[in-house]
Protein backbone atom coordinates (compact mmCIF):
# COMPACT_ATOMS: atom_id res chain seq x y z
CA UNK A 1 0.00 0.00 0.00
CA UNK A 2 1.58 3.22 -1.07
CA UNK A 3 0.86 6.86 -0.61
CA UNK A 4 -0.09 7.07 -4.25
CA UNK A 5 -2.97 4.64 -3.71
CA UNK A 6 -6.30 6.44 -3.75
CA UNK A 7 -8.19 3.20 -3.40
CA UNK A 8 -9.95 2.13 -0.20
CA UNK A 9 -8.69 -1.22 1.04
CA UNK A 10 -9.99 -3.29 3.93
CA UNK A 11 -7.96 -5.96 5.67
CA UNK A 12 -10.24 -8.64 7.13
CA UNK A 13 -8.71 -11.25 9.42
CA UNK A 14 -10.89 -14.28 10.02
CA UNK A 15 -10.58 -17.05 12.58
CA UNK A 16 -12.85 -19.80 13.89
CA UNK A 17 -13.81 -20.32 17.50
CA UNK A 18 -13.80 -24.09 17.61
CA UNK A 19 -10.94 -25.24 15.37
CA UNK A 20 -8.38 -25.98 18.12
CA UNK A 21 -10.97 -27.93 20.09
CA UNK A 22 -11.90 -29.95 16.99
CA UNK A 23 -8.23 -30.65 16.32
CA UNK A 24 -7.71 -31.85 19.89
CA UNK A 25 -10.89 -33.94 20.11
CA UNK A 26 -11.26 -35.34 16.59
CA UNK A 27 -7.62 -35.58 15.58
CA UNK A 28 -5.27 -34.01 13.09
CA UNK A 29 -6.64 -35.82 10.01
CA UNK A 30 -10.17 -34.58 10.66
CA UNK A 31 -9.01 -31.04 11.33
CA UNK A 32 -6.93 -31.03 8.13
CA UNK A 33 -9.99 -32.06 6.11
CA UNK A 34 -12.04 -29.39 7.86
CA UNK A 35 -9.37 -26.79 7.17
CA UNK A 36 -9.48 -27.60 3.46
CA UNK A 37 -13.27 -27.28 3.51
CA UNK A 38 -12.99 -23.90 5.28
CA UNK A 39 -10.51 -22.67 2.66
CA UNK A 40 -12.74 -23.91 -0.16
CA UNK A 41 -15.81 -22.22 1.29
CA UNK A 42 -13.96 -18.95 1.77
CA UNK A 43 -12.62 -19.17 -1.77
CA UNK A 44 -16.13 -19.75 -3.12
CA UNK A 45 -17.55 -16.89 -1.05
CA UNK A 46 -15.16 -14.02 -1.67
CA UNK A 47 -15.54 -11.64 -4.59
CA UNK A 48 -12.36 -12.36 -6.54
CA UNK A 49 -12.64 -9.14 -8.56
CA UNK A 50 -12.35 -7.10 -5.36
CA UNK A 51 -10.59 -9.54 -3.01
CA UNK A 52 -7.52 -11.63 -2.40
CA UNK A 53 -7.38 -14.33 0.26
CA UNK A 54 -4.47 -16.02 2.04
CA UNK A 55 -3.92 -18.23 5.06
CA UNK A 56 -2.00 -16.58 7.91
CA UNK A 57 -1.99 -19.32 10.52
CA UNK A 58 -3.65 -22.68 11.15
CA UNK A 59 -7.25 -21.46 11.09
CA UNK A 60 -6.62 -17.77 10.45
CA UNK A 61 -7.18 -16.25 7.04
CA UNK A 62 -6.67 -12.75 5.70
CA UNK A 63 -8.72 -11.11 2.98
CA UNK A 64 -7.93 -7.85 1.26
CA UNK A 65 -11.11 -6.24 -0.01
CA UNK A 66 -10.84 -3.23 -2.29
CA UNK A 67 -12.81 -0.79 -4.40
CA UNK A 68 -15.54 -0.11 -1.86
CA UNK A 69 -17.07 3.26 -1.12
CA UNK A 70 -18.30 3.00 2.48
CA UNK A 71 -17.54 1.00 5.63
CA UNK A 72 -21.10 -0.35 5.46
CA UNK A 73 -20.18 -2.12 2.22
CA UNK A 74 -17.29 -3.83 4.04
CA UNK A 75 -19.60 -4.82 6.89
CA UNK A 76 -22.09 -6.32 4.41
CA UNK A 77 -19.26 -8.19 2.69
CA UNK A 78 -18.19 -9.63 6.06
CA UNK A 79 -21.79 -10.55 6.86
CA UNK A 80 -21.95 -12.44 3.56
CA UNK A 81 -18.89 -14.46 4.57
CA UNK A 82 -20.43 -15.12 7.98
CA UNK A 83 -23.68 -16.25 6.33
CA UNK A 84 -21.80 -18.75 4.14
CA UNK A 85 -20.48 -20.37 7.33
CA UNK A 86 -23.96 -20.96 8.79
CA UNK A 87 -24.13 -24.04 6.59
CA UNK A 88 -22.54 -26.99 8.41
CA UNK A 89 -19.36 -28.69 7.24
CA UNK A 90 -19.57 -32.46 6.90
CA UNK A 91 -16.47 -34.46 7.76
CA UNK A 92 -16.75 -38.27 8.11
CA UNK A 93 -20.58 -38.05 8.03
CA UNK A 94 -20.50 -35.68 11.01
CA UNK A 95 -21.85 -32.12 10.84
CA UNK A 96 -19.79 -29.27 12.26
CA UNK A 97 -20.94 -25.67 12.46
CA UNK A 98 -18.18 -23.12 12.92
CA UNK A 99 -18.46 -19.62 14.31
CA UNK A 100 -16.27 -17.03 12.62
CA UNK A 101 -14.69 -13.99 14.20
CA UNK A 102 -13.54 -11.13 12.00
CA UNK A 103 -11.39 -8.11 12.63
CA UNK A 104 -11.34 -5.33 10.05
CA UNK A 105 -8.98 -2.42 9.47
CA UNK A 106 -9.27 -0.02 6.55
CA UNK A 107 -6.75 1.93 4.49
CA UNK A 108 -6.19 4.85 4.77
CA UNK A 109 -8.22 5.49 7.94
CA UNK A 110 -6.64 2.82 10.18
CA UNK A 111 -3.12 2.78 8.77
CA UNK A 112 -1.01 3.59 5.77
CA UNK A 113 1.01 0.38 5.49
CA UNK A 114 0.26 -3.33 5.44
CA UNK A 115 1.99 -4.09 8.76
CA UNK A 116 -0.08 -1.49 10.64
CA UNK A 117 -3.33 -2.55 8.98
CA UNK A 118 -2.74 -6.22 9.78
CA UNK A 119 -1.89 -5.32 13.38
CA UNK A 120 -5.04 -3.21 13.69
CA UNK A 121 -7.22 -5.89 12.09
CA UNK A 122 -5.73 -8.40 14.54
CA UNK A 123 -6.62 -6.12 17.47
CA UNK A 124 -10.17 -5.87 16.12
CA UNK A 125 -10.26 -9.67 15.78
CA UNK A 126 -9.23 -10.07 19.41
CA UNK A 127 -11.96 -7.65 20.41
CA UNK A 128 -14.51 -9.55 18.29
CA UNK A 129 -13.71 -12.74 20.19
CA UNK A 130 -14.81 -11.10 23.44
CA UNK A 131 -18.15 -9.84 22.14
CA UNK A 132 -21.37 -11.31 20.83
CA UNK A 133 -20.95 -9.30 17.61
CA UNK A 134 -18.13 -11.29 16.06
CA UNK A 135 -17.38 -8.77 13.29
CA UNK A 136 -15.45 -5.78 14.62
CA UNK A 137 -13.81 -2.81 12.97
CA UNK A 138 -10.62 -1.35 14.39
CA UNK A 139 -11.20 1.69 16.58
CA UNK A 140 -8.48 3.91 17.99
CA UNK A 141 -9.19 2.86 21.60
CA UNK A 142 -8.39 -0.84 20.99
CA UNK A 143 -4.65 -0.58 21.75
CA UNK A 144 -5.51 1.06 25.10
CA UNK A 145 -8.08 -1.67 25.85
CA UNK A 146 -5.46 -4.34 25.13
CA UNK A 147 -2.94 -2.63 27.41
CA UNK A 148 -5.52 -2.37 30.20
CA UNK A 149 -6.46 -6.03 29.78
CA UNK A 150 -2.82 -7.11 30.06
CA UNK A 151 -2.39 -4.98 33.22
CA UNK A 152 -5.56 -6.42 34.76
CA UNK A 153 -4.51 -10.02 33.98
CA UNK A 154 -1.07 -9.34 35.47
CA UNK A 155 -2.66 -7.88 38.62
CA UNK A 156 -4.97 -10.91 38.93
CA UNK A 157 -2.09 -13.35 38.53
CA UNK A 158 -0.07 -11.43 41.12
CA UNK A 159 -3.05 -11.48 43.51
CA UNK A 160 -3.36 -15.27 43.09
CA UNK A 161 0.36 -15.75 43.74
CA UNK A 162 0.20 -13.52 46.82
CA UNK A 163 -2.97 -15.27 48.13
CA UNK A 164 -4.92 -12.02 48.12
CA UNK A 165 -8.23 -13.77 47.42
CA UNK A 166 -10.34 -14.99 50.30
Amino acid sequence: IGESSSQNIAIIIISTDQFKLIDESKGHKTSEILLKLIATRLNETVNHEKSKIARLETDVFIITYSRFKHAEEVKNYALGIELAFKEPFIVHQEKTILTLNMGIAMYPVDGSDAKTLIHHANLALGHAKTLEDNIQFFIQSLPDLATKQIAMETDLKRALIDNQFV
